[in-house]
């Protein structure tokens, strides 16, 4: 991470290029774009987090669900296009979170403490 990101909240309105970055699978829209504003720079893991969630709910691989390149499923990422089904077992709250965590808008995200405190409510 550059030095001082966290504490640039006045520039919300910097967009910083993004290499290579994430892996297919677990990463949000921002990077296969490549580009993210500077006031959702922190969002970008907690979609990697709804992934996780979503895994052990479904106890498989979010790229078993399509048997397509990683192109294609990247670009139903970037679309809003992946859908991840939850189980029936799996707990309405929990599963809530998880889809507020996956949202394609990354300031529909929830920060890291509200997602503390939504873990420690269940």
């Amino acid at each position: 991470m550059i030095k001082g990101w966290a504490n640039q909240e006045e520039h919300t309105n910097t967009v910083i290029e993004l290499g290579n970055i994430g892996t297919t699978g677990w990463k949000a829209s921002e990077p296969i774009n490549k580009r993210v504003s500077l006031q959702n720079i922190k969002k970008l893991d907690i979609y990697s987090l709804g992934i996780l969630f979503y895994e052990l709910d479904a106890l498989q691989l979010p790229t078993s669900l399509i048997n397509a390149p990683i192109a294609i499923f990247e670009r139903m990422v970037l679309h809003g296009e992946l859908k991840l089904n939850f189980s029936s077992t799996c707990p309405e709250q929990f599963k809530r979170l998880a889809e507020m965590c996956l949202s394609s808008d990354p300031s529909k995200r929830p920060t890291a403490d509200e997602i503390v405190n939504i873990l420690l409510s269940l």
